[in-house]
């Protein structure tokens, strides 16, 4: 179920449950001798449109969600079924407040002895305006050792975007309306992630010399107090 989940949308998700309640009202109806004629071809027809609908849903190689409560329900799945690696990048300066139920889930897998995330990388611009972000992660992430986080030094890409086991990726950006107002592509053809993958990786090393912090299960509290105070520079 994890591994649908991870490229099923909540669309499609309702789309296969509609197919199924189809499928069984059709086989109801074809086992009561009594059912009328008409109500077993409605069935059929529907079932069979249901069932074309789903796989034209599940086999997208890329589509796009609109809505900053769609999109983050979303991340959050990605969040919740990566199986190895989660590699996201941020470009902008914004608090990130809103997004913080996404992290907490991040930090859960990091966390878990059962379904471990091994490999959390994270990209992010600095300035004042992320500075509660960037200490939450300092806090949180710094003493385990799957995590890492580089910053950048330049502007860097004017967009966000991540990638999941090479499976999926996804890249964010602003909706003229206002506030919250949020979409984002969803690419899943390989090839396509591949290309997103490549240009992290590319970001990543040309932020070989900005480490954040390198996660070590060995750090202790105090080692964490005194990471957070060396990069308060950062932000003056």
């Amino acid at each position: 179920m994890k591994a649908l989940l991870l490229k099923w949308t909540r669309t499609e998700v309702w789309s296969a449950v509609v197919g199924l309640v189809s499928l069984v009202l059709t086989t109801a109806g074809n086992l009561f001798p009594g059912t009328p004629r008409p109500t077993l071809i409605a069935l059929a027809v529907f079932l069979f449109a249901s069932v074309l609908w789903f796989i034209f849903l599940i086999t997208r190689s890329a589509f796009v969600l609109t809505g900053y409560g769609d999109v983050m329900s979303f991340l959050e799945s990605l969040a919740v079924t990566a199986r190895q690696r989660l590699w996201t990048a941020r470009t902008h300066l914004g608090e990130a407040d809103e997004e913080q139920p996404y992290f907490e889930l991040i930090e859960h897998r990091l966390k878990d002895p059962r379904y471990p995330l091994e490999d959390f990388r994270r990209v992010i611009r600095v300035g004042p305006r992320s500075r509660q972000h960037v200490e939450w992660l300092v806090e949180h992430f710094s003493q385990h050792a799957n995590a890492e986080v580089r910053y950048l030094s330049s502007v860097g890409p004017q967009f966000d975007f991540m990638a999941v086991d090479g499976r999926i990726a996804v890249i964010g950006f602003p909706v003229v309306g206002g506030k919250r107002n949020i979409g984002a592509v969803v690419l899943r053809r390989r090839k396509a992630v591949e290309g997103v993958e490549a240009a992290f990786i590319s970001l990543w090393n040309d932020c070989q010399a900005n480490v954040l912090f390198d996660g070590s299960s060995s750090r202790t509290h105090d080692d964490v107090r005194q990471l957070k105070e060396r990069i308060r520079g950062l932000f003056e």
